[in-house]
Protein backbone atom coordinates (compact mmCIF):
# COMPACT_ATOMS: atom_id res chain seq x y z
CA UNK A 1 0.00 0.00 0.00
CA UNK A 2 1.23 3.40 -0.88
CA UNK A 3 0.29 6.84 -0.76
CA UNK A 4 0.50 9.16 -3.73
CA UNK A 5 3.28 12.42 -2.79
CA UNK A 6 2.84 14.12 -6.29
CA UNK A 7 1.28 13.06 -9.45
CA UNK A 8 1.59 15.48 -12.54
CA UNK A 9 -0.98 13.50 -14.85
CA UNK A 10 1.14 12.43 -18.40
CA UNK A 11 4.30 13.80 -16.60
CA UNK A 12 5.42 12.64 -13.20
CA UNK A 13 3.86 10.41 -10.00
CA UNK A 14 5.93 9.54 -6.89
CA UNK A 15 4.80 7.19 -4.32
CA UNK A 16 5.76 6.44 -0.63
CA UNK A 17 5.23 2.93 0.08
CA UNK A 18 3.22 2.55 4.06
CA UNK A 19 2.72 -1.34 3.74
CA UNK A 20 1.92 -4.55 2.28
CA UNK A 21 -1.33 -6.69 2.17
CA UNK A 22 -0.45 -10.06 2.52
CA UNK A 23 -3.47 -13.17 1.83
CA UNK A 24 -6.05 -10.28 2.61
CA UNK A 25 -4.62 -8.69 5.72
CA UNK A 26 -2.88 -4.80 5.57
CA UNK A 27 0.81 -4.72 7.24
CA UNK A 28 2.04 -1.55 8.12
CA UNK A 29 4.46 -2.52 11.01
CA UNK A 30 5.67 -6.42 10.74
CA UNK A 31 9.52 -6.96 10.99
CA UNK A 32 9.68 -8.42 7.21
CA UNK A 33 7.19 -4.94 6.12
CA UNK A 34 9.85 -2.38 8.26
CA UNK A 35 12.30 -2.31 5.61
CA UNK A 36 9.74 -1.58 2.63
CA UNK A 37 7.73 0.96 4.72
CA UNK A 38 8.75 5.31 3.27
CA UNK A 39 10.38 3.43 0.40
CA UNK A 40 9.79 5.36 -2.65
CA UNK A 41 9.15 5.29 -6.60
CA UNK A 42 8.77 7.93 -9.00
CA UNK A 43 7.64 7.34 -12.87
CA UNK A 44 8.55 10.36 -14.77
CA UNK A 45 7.41 10.53 -18.89
CA UNK A 46 9.60 12.75 -20.89
CA UNK A 47 10.01 13.25 -24.79
CA UNK A 48 13.18 12.91 -26.43
CA UNK A 49 13.89 13.60 -29.85
CA UNK A 50 10.01 12.47 -30.72
CA UNK A 51 10.25 9.36 -28.58
CA UNK A 52 8.72 9.17 -25.26
CA UNK A 53 10.84 7.95 -22.01
CA UNK A 54 9.79 6.80 -18.87
CA UNK A 55 12.10 6.69 -15.97
CA UNK A 56 11.95 5.07 -12.86
CA UNK A 57 13.58 5.84 -9.34
CA UNK A 58 13.66 3.18 -7.02
CA UNK A 59 14.14 3.28 -3.42
CA UNK A 60 14.93 0.15 -2.03
CA UNK A 61 16.72 -2.56 0.23
CA UNK A 62 18.46 -5.05 -1.23
CA UNK A 63 16.33 -7.57 0.12
CA UNK A 64 13.97 -6.44 -2.78
CA UNK A 65 16.17 -5.28 -5.22
CA UNK A 66 16.10 -9.07 -6.76
CA UNK A 67 12.41 -9.42 -6.70
CA UNK A 68 12.27 -5.85 -8.90
CA UNK A 69 15.14 -6.94 -11.18
CA UNK A 70 12.41 -9.49 -12.22
CA UNK A 71 9.55 -8.19 -12.31
CA UNK A 72 10.30 -5.24 -13.98
CA UNK A 73 11.52 -6.90 -17.21
CA UNK A 74 7.35 -8.28 -17.35
CA UNK A 75 5.89 -4.95 -16.10
CA UNK A 76 7.61 -2.70 -18.80
CA UNK A 77 6.94 -4.96 -21.86
CA UNK A 78 2.97 -4.89 -20.85
CA UNK A 79 3.62 -1.01 -20.21
CA UNK A 80 5.12 -0.64 -23.32
CA UNK A 81 2.22 -2.79 -25.30
CA UNK A 82 -0.75 -0.46 -23.46
CA UNK A 83 1.26 2.58 -24.30
CA UNK A 84 1.43 1.69 -28.07
CA UNK A 85 -2.27 0.33 -27.85
CA UNK A 86 -3.54 4.12 -26.66
CA UNK A 87 -3.87 6.89 -28.82
CA UNK A 88 -1.76 10.17 -27.92
CA UNK A 89 -2.89 12.70 -26.15
CA UNK A 90 -3.34 16.00 -27.13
Amino acid sequence: MSRVVEHKPAERIELEHLGMINKGVEDYESDKIKPWIGATEIYTVTEEQGQVKLTIEQDMTEEYKAHFEKAWENALLKVKELAEATPAMA
